[in-house]
Formats: structure tokens, C-alpha cells, sequence
């Protein structure tokens, strides 16, 4: 059973300009059902005060890689993020838009979706 959301965040959550508010409005609706996560090497971004805002209504635990010393394509990273969020990792549903990682958190035992865009996520999510 699911427990957690795990998201990246450059290449799902951010573009590279802009929020993804469609997105976010979604996952603000599931706020209390799953705990809502983020798993990035983007410190900076993530704590940006406008960004950090937005992002701060719907999530409530953020991880850096810096900080766990482990690369998303490690499946040791998502192990370490399990760990924290005291859960197995296959209570954890992790959203990234790289295969690598895709890869490395599948070996760890999270289930997954691959994110091209919102419509995908939106067609993937109802599956678990």
C-alpha cells in the first residue's frame, strides 16, 4: 500500500521557468491520504522563497541528495529516503522524469511512474 508520494523536481514539479501548478492544484487534493515528498539535487531552487512557498503548501518533507551523499540513480538513495520516512520502500511512489532513476528506485522496491507530462501522471496514478 502507498504511504508516500516521492517527487522529483526539475523535469516534473519545475520546467526550468515556471511551476507546475496544474500539478500541484492535484496533489494538494491528496494532501493528508499520502505524505507528499520531494527528492531533488535542485537545493537552491527548492528553497527559493516564492518557490519554497508554493511548494511548501503541498509537501512537507524534502530531501537533497547533497545531504543524503547519495545519487538518484542509486537505489541506496531511495533505501536512505525509506529509512527516514520510516517506511519500506515499497510504500513509496516515486515520480521522475529520467529512466535511470526510474531504474534505481524500481530496484530498491518503490513503484513508479515515468513522467513525460501531467496527462501521463493523470492516466498512470489511478493504477495504484
Amino acid at each position: 500500500m502507498t504511504k508516500v508520494l516521492l517527487f522529483d523536481f526539475f523535469g516534473v514539479l519545475y520546467d526550468g521557468r515556471e511551476v507546475n501548478l496544474e500539478l500541484l492544484d492535484f496533489l494538494g487534493k491528496l494532501k493528508g491520504k499520502y505524505e507528499l515528498a520531494i527528492l531533488t539535487s535542485s537545493y537552491y531552487a527548492v528553497n527559493d522563497p516564492e518557490m519554497k512557498k508554493e511548494l511548501d503548501k503541498v509537501f512537507t518533507k524534502y530531501f537533497f541528495t547533497k545531504d543524503l551523499e547519495l545519487s538518484k540513480e542509486d537505489a541506496q538513495c531511495y533505501a536512505q529516503v525509506a529509512r527516514e520516512l520510516s517506511v519500506k520502500p515499497t510504500e513509496i511512489l516515486f515520480v521522475d522524469d529520467w529512466r535511470k532513476r526510474i531504474k534505481a528506485a524500481r530496484e530498491a522496491g518503490c513503484e513508479t511512474i515515468f513522467f513525460k507530462d501531467n496527462e501521463n501522471f493523470f492516466n498512470d496514478y489511478p493504477r495504484l
